[in-house]
């Protein structure tokens, strides 16, 4: 992988809309981050679901 840092980013940032408020903003500080899809499971699942095959769709191309 060429740009390890933009991969943790991007799933850094994918991340905040599904986890409730408990991603740190920084690694020493306190303040957590978070939109709390979690508390939707069924909206969960589908945008889950939906990144998750947008991956299958858009890797390959990337790796040919």
């Amino acid at each position: 992988m060429k740009f390890p840092l933009a991969a943790v980013l991007s799933h850094w940032f994918l991340d905040v809309i599904i986890h409730i408020p408990d991603l740190p903003l920084t690694p020493f500080g306190d303040f957590k981050v978070g939109m709390g899809l979690w508390n939707y499971k069924m909206i969960t699942i589908l945008l889950e679901s939906v990144i998750f095959f947008c991956g299958f769709y858009v890797i390959p191309y990337h790796h040919a």
